[in-house]
């Protein structure tokens, strides 16, 4: 983390308040002498009496979540492009924008075939283009696919809701269109 100086107390951000998105270094965002506004996210008392108070501060906090938007930014079915970020057993995640991840879990890599570990078919830092299967914002996930098949079939159907020439025609119409009869009837 980053220490920093309140006016003769100090303070600390942890390194994952700095940012949304992953920094292996402070000195990556910061610099020694740089001045910051900070947020105070909690004071704890402890038994040293050289510094009595442990004060937790937060960059994060101060700055807009990325994944407020995410579900307008990668709808289902879209294709993004994004950069591997790290690769698990069970998948790899990859970085679509600054502070947002998604994940194409193992099974989503072969397009039918079988994968043994995602490292057959990806590395890191590699860039790579998939399609959004699932955008989960609350907790914070988007899954994603290699597979072109399973992408058309994530794909909304926007034909499904379209207004249909039957609504203007025949059929039962609108509610508008029903209300108005109602109120012709009891005239």
């Amino acid at each position: 983390g980053a220490f920093v100086d309140l006016g003769g107390i100090e303070g600390m951000i942890h390194i994952s308040e700095l940012t949304f998105h992953r920094v292996k270094h402070p000195s990556e965002i910061l610099s020694v002498g740089q001045a910051l506004e900070v947020s105070v996210l909690r004071i704890d008392k402890t038994d040293n009496p050289k510094r009595p108070e442990k004060i937790a501060l937060s960059l994060r906090v101060l700055s807009r979540d990325p994944w407020t938007e995410v579900a307008q930014q990668f709808p289902v079915g879209s294709r993004v492009q994004g950069q591997v970020t790290r690769l698990q057993p069970f998948g790899a995640f990859v970085e679509l924008a600054p502070g947002v991840e998604g994940l194409i879990h193992i099974s989503e890599m072969g397009a039918g075939k079988r994968i043994g570990h995602p490292q057959e078919v990806l590395s890191p830092g590699q860039a790579v283009e998939a399609s959004v299967i699932a955008v989960d914002p609350a907790n914070k996930r988007i899954s994603l696919t290699l597979d072109e098949a399973k992408a058309a079939e994530a794909a909304p159907d926007l034909a499904a809701y379209a207004p249909s020439a039957r609504a203007a025609g025949s059929g039962m119409g609108s509610f508008g269109a029903l209300l108005k009869q109602s109120l012709e009837k009891r005239r």
